[in-house]
């Protein structure tokens, strides 16, 4: 049998290792779950910026080549065009870093870029390949299309954080 005094400090010691392991346990939960949430924040913007970036120099791209109908030159837009183009490229290190490389989101912001790029290069051409052009502005597109949706599906999954 044990004394009074005994059982009352077996009691509040284990109470004290309880309340300790407890607390810590809470800590490190709430640590990764704002590590989780500051992370998804910035993939967010990251996404956000290099939608917005490209589907502002799929715009571009798509006024040089629709300039002749609006009584412009594609020589006149083309410039500004670009200059879109080479922004969103920027952005793309961003995305990478963030969805990785080896991703669906990573693999269809690379193909975004490479579709802008291909675009790009139509108009370029001397006299301009309107028919590629074409063809590249529809794949540039669908190319966004798709980055956003495995974008959006990268956010929605459930972490796993060691």
């Amino acid at each position: 049998m044990l004394p009074a005094w005994a059982t009352v400090l077996i009691a509040i010691g284990s109470a004290a290792l309880t309340g300790v392991i407890a607390g810590l346990l809470t800590t490190r939960l709430r640590i990764q779950h704002e590590r989780e949430e500051r992370l998804r924040e910035r993939m967010l913007n990251a996404a956000d910026d290099f939608a917005t970036g490209a589907q502002q120099a799929h715009r571009g791209l798509w006024e040089a080549l629709a300039a002749e109908d609006q009584g412009s030159t594609i020589e006149e837009r083309l410039p500004a065009a670009s200059e879109l183009v080479k922004v969103a490229h920027d952005r793309l290190a961003r995305v990478k870093l963030l969805f990785g490389t080896k991703t669906p989101a990573g693999r269809a912001a690379e193909a975004t870029n490479n579709a802008l790029w291909n675009f790009r290069s139509a108009l370029e051409a001397k006299p301009p390949d309107k028919e590629l052009a074409a063809k590249a502005n529809g794949e540039a597109l669908a190319e966004l299309l798709r980055f956003t949706d495995e974008a959006r599906a990268a956010l929605e999954e459930p972490w796993q954080f060691t």
